[in-house]
């Protein structure tokens, strides 16, 4: 009978059983073209074009090869003392063997003193970009699992434009680890399986914290007899670690974790309005505000089921970010505008330009700018591209055709919904009976 119901909705269900043969061939080509291009950007070329004969690094990566030292010397418990990391240290115990490697050859680091050619950089650079791979690899996974059978490097390319090149750009390679894991998660989600895609998540947020707002999505979604399951699966990693250096070394770790501070001045940053509207607290209330209403957001959209829906709810989470930050950069706003223009990968199966000249014009625009931190039309541009890319999502879920909801008839998959709606369009009922 199977037979019978493959003829009659035609080829649809062989291409949707199909696995990606190839899951690592592009990311592997585009993710070291990258890291080569973005290497010879930082020693040569960003020297021609500035006129300058230093070595373009971001200081930012600097923050993680000292906490990574700390890591590698045994001293995990005290990665915030005498830095000014913040993010939970996952990142710094990825960090700690080329922190060890830098400190065992005596090579140069480029903070907190300025060094026109700090040695290290040839060794920390390369391996920051080496996580971009992994990215693209979750982004062609996502895409494969969205429908997309062709053009697959076209998504990781726009990848790159939206998340690599930013995150590189200040040296946060800790939010593309994040946002893999991100991804994996929505992966996990579309299929139904909310404690793997928890599991995933926490790995994400022990990264960096701006994936906790997720949290209450992932519960929230989940049947009611799962929801605790979920809550404490997303939150055992990051809240383990968070208890361990608390208990390890409080004053720097209570300070560094929920007293972040308040950049006020910093030139190349996108001040909000409200910047110093609270002093040194600013950031800690406005952050605080964000995931209150991330969290009602959550509610919201937890009864979103089809992949679309799944999408454009987490996209509209971790969109918020930005908006509540007393300086926004440009990578703050690359998770929630990748997950936007994937949204018209799971309604149409393909990849148009319609779905990403927005949030990469937005990326673009976010680009670091001498007098950006006073720039009322900076905000302007940027929100007018924003809500453009929101009115081009919601129009894309307004169109899309009806689709089967994952939790009512096949709560494992997401190609395996596309199979029956394929089959339903043919008139049956169920392809398996």
């Amino acid at each position: 009978m199977l037979a019978t119901r493959r003829a009659a909705t035609g080829p649809d269900l062989n291409v949707a059983m199909q696995r990606d043969a190839r899951p690592w061939s592009s990311s592997l080509m585009i993710g070291i073209g990258f890291g080569v291009l973005a290497m010879i950007y930082s020693l040569y070329l960003a020297g021609y074009l500035y006129h300058t004969k230093a070595w373009t690094q971001p200081v930012d990566i600097w923050l993680a090869v000292d906490a990574g030292r700390y890591v590698w010397n045994g001293a995990l418990g005290h990665v915030y003392e005498g830095t000014q990391a913040y993010a939970l240290p996952l990142s710094f115990i990825v960090m700690a063997p080329i922190s060890g490697l830098v400190d065992h050859f005596g090579l140069v680091e480029g903070s907190p003193f300025a060094v026109p050619h700090p040695s290290a950089w040839l060794l920390v650079g390369p391996y920051s970009l080496i996580f971009g791979i992994f990215l693209l690899n979750a982004v062609r996974r996502m895409a494969w699992d969205l429908g997309l059978r062709s053009r697959l490097w076209a998504v990781q390319l726009l990848a790159v434009v939206v998340v690599l090149v930013p995150c590189f750009e200040w040296g946060h390679f800790e939010d593309v680890i994040a946002l893999t894991f991100v991804l994996h998660a929505a992966r996990r989600m579309m299929a139904g399986d909310q404690i793997r895609a928890a599991l995933l998540l926490s790995v994400a947020i022990s990264s960096k914290q701006w994936a906790l707002p997720l949290i209450p999505f992932v519960v929230f979604s989940a049947p009611r007899g799962r929801r605790l399951k979920s809550l404490v699966a997303a939150c055992a990693l990051p809240g383990a670690l968070v208890l361990l250096v608390l208990g390890s070394d409080w004053s720097d770790a209570s300070k560094a974790l929920f007293s972040p501070a308040n950049l006020v001045g910093r030139t190349q940053g996108h001040a909000a309005f409200y910047e110093s509207w609270l002093g040194s607290k600013t950031s800690q209330v406005s952050r605080t505000v964000g995931l209150l209403i991330a969290s009602a957001l959550a509610w919201r959209f937890r009864r979103a089921r089809d992949t679309a829906g799944i999408l454009v709810s987490m996209a509209a989470v971790l969109g918020l970010r930005p908006l509540f930050e007393a300086i926004s950069y440009s990578y703050y706003f690359s998770p929630g505008l990748l997950l936007a223009g994937c949204v018209g990968l799971a309604v149409t199966g393909k990849v148009s330009w319609r779905d990403w000249i927005c949030p990469v014009a937005a990326i673009l625009w976010a680009t670091p700018r001498s007098n950006s931190s006073s720039s009322t039309w900076w905000w302007v541009g940027e929100a007018i591209l924003l809500a453009i890319t929101a009115w081009q999502v919601s129009s894309r879920c307004r169109a899309r055709p009806a689709q089967l909801r994952l939790d009512q008839e096949h709560p494992r998959g997401a190609d395996t919904s596309k199979e029956m709606s394929t089959a339903r369009a043919a008139g049956e009922t169920s392809w398996t009976q």
